[in-house]
C-alpha cells in the first residue's frame, strides 16, 4: 500500500485533500479504512504527529454532528449558544492534542525550574545555576 506523500501548503488547505487521497489509497482493497490506519496515513503525509490528526478528525466528526442537527426551536440566542458549544467541541480535540505535544517541553521546563529553585532558592542553595539557565531570584 502506498502512501500519498505530497506535503500540502502550510495554511491547511490541503488537509481535506490529503484525507481524501489517504482514504482512497487505504480503501483500494474494498471496505472502509480503519480509523487508526487513516490517522497514521494522513499524519505521515502531512509530516505531523498522529495526535493532532486524530484530534482534527474528531473535530470534523463533531462539526458534522452539529451541521446535521435540527435547528433549535427557540430563539436565536439558543442557537448561538448551541453554535458556541459546538465550536468548543470541534476545537477541543485539536487543542488537547497540541497540549499533549507540549507536555514533554513542559515537563523539562518544570524540572529545570525545580533544579533552579534548589540551586538559587531562598533556603540556601548557593551553587551557580547558570548552566541550567537559572536567574537569581529577585532581591539578590
Amino acid at each position: 500500500m502506498t502512501n500519498p506523500t505530497t506535503k500540502p501548503p502550510p495554511d491547511g488547505t490541503g488537509w481535506l485533500n490529503t484525507l481524501s487521497r489517504c482514504w482512497v489509497t487505504l480503501s483500494e482493497g474494498g471496505g472502509t479504512p480503519d480509523r487508526s490506519a487513516l490517522v497514521n496515513s494522513v499524519a505521515e503525509s502531512l509530516a505531523i504527529d498522529s495526535g493532532r490528526v486524530a484530534g482534527w478528525l474528531a473535530g470534523l466528526d463533531e462539526l458534522a454532528r452539529y451541521a446535521s442537527a435540527d435547528l433549535t426551536k427557540g430563539h436565536a440566542i439558543e442557537e448561538e449558544d448551541a453554535g458556541i458549544g459546538a465550536a468548543r467541541r470541534v476545537t477541543a480535540p485539536v487543542f488537547e492534542a497540541r497540549l499533549q505535544g507540549c507536555a514533554p517541553n513542559l515537563m523539562i521546563a518544570t524540572l529545570r525550574l525545580r533544579a533552579c529553585a534548589a540551586l538559587t532558592g531562598p533556603r540556601g542553595g548557593t551553587r551557580d545555576g547558570a548552566s541550567l539557565g537559572c536567574h537569581a531570584p529577585l532581591g539578590r
